[in-house]
């Protein structure tokens, strides 16, 4: 009886364990920097080679490729760490790669590579932005079409997906929950409490309360 309940204990901290790291790796903050090739070459050539099965064997002439030229490249750092890649070509609006570590997939990295590129190829006045990616690459293509790409064209081993200027602006305005006050309202008899740094969201609740150093300094009912 002891031995079990010692097991369950010790599956019970494991599992705290993980949930917490996950969620500190959740929290860790994004930066977005040029690519140096002196500095972040070897990081970036660890990523691509974890990530070949959809990037392609990294060969001598793709490392050359992260030479300054007319392809922009662009990496995600966390915690002065080299944790992801993109690059793209501003002059064509062309995504030809990006990669996130093994271990560092789902925390947001590659989202924010993709929304830094595109915001700097939009400004460069392209009214699309064209991306390829393998064919088996299930999860991507999900990731894409959560971002509003569509699929324009194919080959072989590619599926072309495209963004237009319109539904990324579109993407800019979505992500305002609209479940809130369908939720919490008085014919429901549902409270929910949330805590949020999110203006648009906040504005949906009925009444927010601010804190500051965890003592309340200012409470607003609509």
């Amino acid at each position: 009886m002891k031995t079990k309940a010692i097991l369950c204990l010790f599956t019970l901290l494991s599992i705290l364990s993980f949930n917490n790291t996950f969620t500190s790796e959740r929290r860790k903050t994004i930066n977005i920097e040029n690519f140096k090739f002196n500095r972040d070459i070897y990081d970036v050539t660890d990523i691509w080679k974890e990530n070949e099965p959809f990037l392609g064997k990294f060969t001598k002439k793709k490392k050359w490729q992260f030479l300054p030229s007319k392809r922009t490249n662009k990496i995600a750092i966390s915690q002065d760490k080299t944790v992801g890649f993109i690059c793209y070509n501003k002059i064509d609006g062309f995504i030809s790669a990006i990669a996130v570590a093994n271990k560092h997939k789902n925390c947001g990295y590659g989202t924010a590579l993709i929304k830094n590129s595109l915001a700097d190829l939009f400004s460069h006045q392209h009214k699309k932005v064209v991306l390829g990616v393998f064919r088996g690459n299930i999860k991507a293509i999900k990731f894409y079409k959560k971002l509003r790409f569509l699929k324009t064209d194919k080959d072989s081993k590619y599926f072309f997906y495209t963004i237009t200027l319109k539904n990324y602006l579109l993407n800019k305005k979505r992500n305002k929950p609209k479940l809130l006050k369908k939720v919490a309202n008085k014919k429901q008899g549902a409270t929910i409490v949330m805590i949020t740094h999110d203006e648009h969201v906040a504005k949906q609740a009925s009444r927010i309360i601010r804190l500051h150093d965890g003592k309340v300094v200012k409470t607003q009912k609509k």
